[in-house]
């Protein structure tokens, strides 16, 4: 008969097996990617964006959590074809690391809690964004923001990873 510790330290090791499993299957995905870059129609530039670094706001602190999502959100959208946008990911490292160093204007800041609640309640690492910030909806973006403030960063921050990467 087992006790409930040992149930609790089972569904522990469960869970540890899996998400090792789930880190190693993405990692090799990744490395299947980057060895056969034509099977998946990709040019020099998807290869230097996937291998290259994450950028962040100068002044900043690290980045937590979204470090271990931007990989595998970088490979999707490659995957997917876009060519000249960054992740949802790196563009909440770059606000979050930018809001350490001083306050953001309006704008950034809508667009930083809203990637926020993408982001952070798209993994599973946060529930009710929204919620959590004291707002009584959930927070959407206008197309001025998206248009002239999300994805010009977005498309900053693609270019600085592809300059960056080593070649």
């Amino acid at each position: 008969m087992c006790n409930d510790a040992q149930l609790s330290l089972d569904g522990i090791l469960r869970s540890t097996l899996s998400d090792e499993f789930e880190q190693l299957k993405e990692s090799l995905e990744f490395a299947h990617v980057i060895a056969n870059p034509q099977t998946y129609g990709l040019g020099v530039n998807d290869i230097r964006y996937l291998s290259g670094p994450i950028v962040q706001h100068p002044g900043g602190w690290g980045i937590g959590i979204l470090q271990k999502l931007i990989p595998t959100a970088r490979l999707k959208l490659v995957l997917s074809g876009e060519k000249s946008l960054s992740t949802l990911e790196e563009a909440l490292g770059y606000y979050s690391t930018a809001s350490l160093c001083g306050p953001l204007y309006q704008d950034d800041a809508d667009v930083m809690f809203w990637l926020s609640q993408e982001v952070l309640e798209g993994c599973g690492a946060a529930e009710s964004i929204h919620e959590i910030l004291g707002f009584s909806k959930q927070i959407d973006l206008t197309d001025y923001q998206r248009d002239y403030t999300l994805n010009p960063l977005r498309r900053k921050i693609r270019a600085s990873v592809v300059k960056n990467a080593k070649k």
